[in-house]
């Protein structure tokens, strides 16, 4: 079972050498040089950044969002360890209480998914994002996505 809580700085440290494969090949056709800066950047976003971690605090997933230059707009984004497909089960009945409390007063959450990061796709298409079109960044292909969240009030 994983808990989560705010992410530090050890957290990052930790995760960078034991990502997912596909969540490296991500951040490589991203163009993203170093794993820890990726996530450094997560870290220091104004939104705060969580990471899911095991009972005996190692941290396994990684996840938050990221202000765009709009207001209602902002980015969502996750990456981990192996343990991702371990605990499944648990990170999908948990999606939609997390997708609403990180997305704070964003209207809408997108982002893009690497073409190749299979697990991430099933994920984000579970978790009601619709994909709006293929891009190509650094020549590698990925999918835009986003997800409309209603007004309050």
């Amino acid at each position: 079972m994983l808990t989560v809580r705010a992410a530090t700085m050890s957290d990052v440290l930790s995760l960078a050498p034991r990502l997912r494969e596909a969540d490296l090949l991500e951040l490589k056709a991203w163009g993203e040089r170093d794993p820890v800066q990726a996530l450094m950047e997560g870290l220091h976003s104004p939104d705060g950044c969580f990471v899911a971690v095991t009972p005996d605090d190692v941290p396994q997933i990684i996840f938050g969002t990221t202000p765009s230059s709009e207001r209602y707009l902002g980015f969502v984004w996750m990456m981990g360890t192996d343990a991702i497909k371990t605990h499944w089960v648990q990170v999908l009945r948990e999606t939609k209480t997390w997708l609403n409390r990180i997305r704070g007063d964003y209207l809408v959450l997108a982002n893009a998914v690497y073409a190749k990061n299979t697990l991430h796709i099933k994920w984000i298409r579970w978790a009601g994002f619709i994909f709006l079109r293929k891009l190509f960044i650094n020549g590698e292909e990925f999918y835009e996505f986003a997800k409309l969240f209603p007004m309050e009030g």
